[in-house]
């Protein structure tokens, strides 16, 4: 795997960062011992202590810089992207919070779990083959990116999606692009196979 700027954005709109910063997240995958090293070994060993400091390491060394300072779910807008607006007030306001019955204090995040998973180094552990299990027992399952989302690209979703192993991959792999619409606009593009 190389690290290379997929921006389909640019140059309409912006790069994300540097061709430096690009070299030396190549560098941080690359180099003995580096990201693609330590998701190897994670792979191998399963350890959580192994995979946690693999995502460290690829989170601080190539993830993070190449995000540059624009909004990770939607790489148009630079940090902070004021959209959706903060529904703090809102959501903890006694109005909704009796409507529905809330037994907590709403958080937008929550360090705590995120601190949880990244202990386990849950990011490099691969899920692909749950995914598969869920998808084969029968449950409808969904999977969706956005053409602006970095964490979640659209890349790197549809390759893992094309490498799923499951009772309906030979039908997905037949299947191409269609448009999406919604009021008779095009707003997505979509493939379907069994459920």
């Amino acid at each position: 795997m190389t690290v290379v700027s997929t921006n389909s954005y640019w140059p309409r709109y912006h790069a994300l960062v540097s061709s430096t910063t690009i070299s030396r997240a190549n560098t941080s995958w690359t180099r003995s011992g580096g990201c693609r090293d330590q998701i190897t070994d994670c792979y191998n060993t399963g350890d959580e202590d192994t995979c946690s400091e693999a995502q460290s390491y690829c989170n601080n060394n190539i993830l993070s810089p190449l995000a540059g300072n624009y909004d990770v779910y939607y790489v148009l807008t630079k940090n902070p992207d004021p959209y959706p607006p903060d529904l703090t007030s809102y959501l903890t306001s006694k109005a909704v919070t009796s409507k529905i019955g809330a037994e907590s204090t709403w958080q937008e995040t929550n360090d705590d779990v995120y601190s949880n998973f990244a202990s386990t180094g849950d990011w490099m552990h691969n899920s692909r083959p749950d995914l598969e299990t869920v998808i084969n027992a029968g449950v409808r399952t969904i999977i969706y990116d956005g053409d602006a989302d970095y964490i979640l690209n659209f890349n790197g979703v549809e390759a893992m999606v094309n490498a799923l192993d499951t009772q309906f991959s030979a039908e997905y792999k037949q299947q191409q692009f269609a448009n999406y619409t919604v009021n008779g606009q095009v707003t997505g593009l979509y493939k379907n196979a069994g459920t």
